[in-house]
């Protein structure tokens, strides 16, 4: 009897261990899963839900977006996910190109308002060194490479960025665009500057950046020009001028998800962003 009782001890004790080790096995397993679904929301997707018409037709309130990130920037989050743990900050160039016409998600340049705070999507319609100039009929948009001109039409915001305050073409910066400062009107490019850290004051007919006297100011990053595509009741750079290439977060790339005060939208779930 003593060698059956040892049998049935053994026994449990086998099915209990192996019990443990696939016990172990999932939790390493959904681990895993876990850690690989974060990296996938902080560097490569992310959805991004839609809170107004100013996109529309071509992005609709109610739709959520799959945002790709990998284009522009490649960023480490300021958080260890889900604390409030500071990791060390890395930003890279992304892996693709950006052209005009691209829908964007970026971190919101309006002045008073942190970047991170809040998101928008638009589409670019201006890349560093085109020639822009707003007008009664729109925003005009000179390339800068073909001289190519397009048309945006659109009323004038009651709101103008002092960039677009004259009626006279503005050049896009870029990285290593030299401006010239040369009167009172270069003070429509203030808020531009604060943006590269620069204060800019005009004082006895003298331009000063940081306190000291310029003649020109040479840029350090990119910028863009972006619209909504419903030019009517959308806040953009007719509004906040223009925006960083740094503030970008990704490109949206489809709808996965659509729904109003009626319902679910089935027909718009898996339509391509163009």
């Amino acid at each position: 009897m003593a060698s059956t009782d040892e049998e049935v001890v053994g026994a449990t004790s086998t099915g209990e261990s192996a019990r443990t080790g696939q016990f172990r096995f999932a939790l390493k397993a959904g681990g895993l899963l876990l850690l690989f679904l974060i990296l996938i929301r902080t560097f490569l997707f992310a959805p991004y839900a839609i809170p107004t018409d100013s996109m529309s037709p071509t992005i609709r309130a109610g739709d959520v977006l799959l945002v790709n990130k990998l284009p522009y920037w490649i960023r480490t989050p300021a958080l260890l996910p889900f604390t409030d743990v500071e990791i060390p900050y890395l930003e890279i160039p992304g892996l693709g190109s950006l052209d005009r016409g691209d829908v964007v998600v970026l971190s919101t340049p309006e002045p008073g308002r942190s970047e991170n705070a809040d998101q928008l999507v638009k589409r670019v319609v201006a890349l560093p060194g085109d020639r822009v100039r707003l007008d009664s009929s729109g925003l005009r948009v000179r390339s800068g490479r073909t001289g190519e001109t397009t048309h945006h039409p659109g009323e004038i915001p009651r709101q103008i960025a002092p960039i677009f305050s004259s009626p006279e073409e503005v050049t896009i910066p870029y990285s290593g665009y030299n401006l010239p400062l040369d009167g009172p009107l270069s003070r429509r490019w203030n808020r531009v500057l604060r943006r590269e850290g620069v204060e800019m004051e005009y004082r006895n007919n003298i331009i000063f950046l940081n306190g000291r006297p310029a003649t020109r100011y040479l840029f350090e990053e990119d910028y863009l020009v972006v619209l909504g595509d419903k030019a009517g009741r959308s806040r953009d750079s007719r509004s906040f001028g223009l925006v960083r290439r740094r503030s970008l977060i990704g490109e949206a790339v489809m709808v996965i998800w659509s729904r109003d005060e009626k319902g679910m939208r089935w027909g718009r779930i898996g339509q391509g962003i163009e």
